[in-house]
């Protein structure tokens, strides 16, 4: 029976975390691997989830699967932009959004679209912090 208590909680992200360090992440596919990274998003642990993702997105820079090279944007978008640092998520979006749009993919579109009108709003809505800094 469930008892949702603090023990259980407990319990259950110990295995989790010691599931997750015996994990070899070099054998992972790399939907796998995003898969991976986006559980640091409910850890709030964006650095380590942008450090996984960086040489996956240099791995597949020029490959032709344009939806996996929107995943990886997009995942680094919103990262960037959990951390609040618009300026770094903005570029990030942009791609997701290109290759959303290779994609074929209505919703892929829908998305990305959003979260590039969002960046555009969130840069402006901090623009003060750039003032400076060429976008």
């Amino acid at each position: 029976m469930f008892r949702n208590n603090v023990q259980d909680f407990e319990r259950y992200k110990l295995k989790t975390f010691t599931l997750m360090k015996g994990l070899n992440l070099d054998t992972l596919d790399p939907y796998s691997l995003i898969e991976y990274v986006n559980f640091h998003i409910y850890l709030n642990d964006y650095r380590t989830g942008i450090e996984l993702l960086l040489p996956l997105e240099t791995k597949f820079r020029d490959h032709s699967n344009s939806e996996l090279k929107k995943t990886i944007y997009t995942n680094l978008g919103n990262m960037h932009a959990l951390q609040k640092s618009y300026k770094n998520a903005f570029p990030y979006f942009q791609l997701a959004c290109e290759n959303a749009q290779l994609s074929l993919n209505k919703h892929y579109a829908l998305m990305t679209y959003y979260n590039v009108a969002r960046s555009h709003q969130m840069l402006e809505m901090h623009h003060e912090e750039y003032q400076g800094h060429p976008l």
